[in-house]
């Protein structure tokens, strides 16, 4: 551990989130999708069917970024883009039968860099707790 990661978490954060990115991106590139696209995908996982919207929120992404991310995905054969039925101004993205599937390449791929970090399943839900208390603040 570095004297920063000591003196100011938030360096750590900082450090821990590209060290992340860049193991995932490494591992994602095998699966032909992007660390963006995983993130899009994961979100879908837990609620399908979510507005542009819905995913950017949950994302901290704008519509700009993820109109031609989600492109790529439906063009990749992962999602469908559809106008809803309650306000046709918005799109509602859905899992392809191939989105759904990809949850078993993640699943191993979780795994995977969770052993390579040595970090055991308790350890990930405490830090998930931790985050989503950072995340849930109004600041």
């Amino acid at each position: 551990m570095t004297d920063n990661v000591k003196m100011c978490p938030v360096f750590g954060f900082y450090a821990v989130s590209r060290k992340l990115i860049k193991m995932y991106t490494k591992e994602l590139e095998k699966l032909e999708v992007t660390y963006p696209q995983y993130l899009v995908i994961s979100c879908l996982l837990q609620e399908d069917g979510q507005s542009v919207d819905k995913i950017g929120q949950e994302l901290f992404l704008d519509s700009g970024t993820l109109t031609p991310l989600l492109k790529r995905l439906e063009i990749k054969g992962f999602v469908l883009r559809n106008r809803s039925t309650e306000d046709e101004r918005q799109r509602v993205i859905k899992l392809t039968p191939k989105g759904r599937d990809f949850e078993k390449s993640l699943e191993s791929l979780r795994h995977e860099i969770r052993s390579k970090l040595h970090i055991s399943h308790d350890e990930v839900q405490q830090l998930i707790t931790i985050i989503h208390k950072i995340l849930s603040t109004d600041v």
